[in-house]
């Protein structure tokens, strides 16, 4: 693996801990009357689409294997954490 994989698979490890921190939260609240749970949003951050078009150098060959690994950079992708969001969506009741 290339140092810059490398960063590809620490990102999602990072975006990983911090879903489990909040499933974790979600879990220790459980029995919290009115709590509501949390949600990680990801999505995925690509260098190509942060670069403008005159900058990345499409191979102008038939598409192959060999062709994707000559994108100098614009390749790569990470994960990129959107944020936390409450479900705010009614409960269940319980009888007591």
């Amino acid at each position: 693996m290339s140092t810059k994989g490398v960063y590809t698979a620490l990102s999602g490890a990072m975006a990983q801990s911090l879903k489990l921190d909040t499933i974790a939260n979600n879990i220790a609240n459980v029995n919290t009357p009115g709590f509501k749970r949390d949600q990680q949003v990801f999505n995925e951050y690509l260098t190509a689409n942060e670069k403008p078009p005159s900058v990345i150098q499409v191979p102008r060959v038939p598409a192959s294997i060999e062709s994707f690994y000559d994108m100098q950079g614009g390749d790569k992708s990470f994960v990129d954490s959107k944020g936390t969001f409450t479900d705010f969506s009614q409960g269940s009741l319980r009888h007591w």
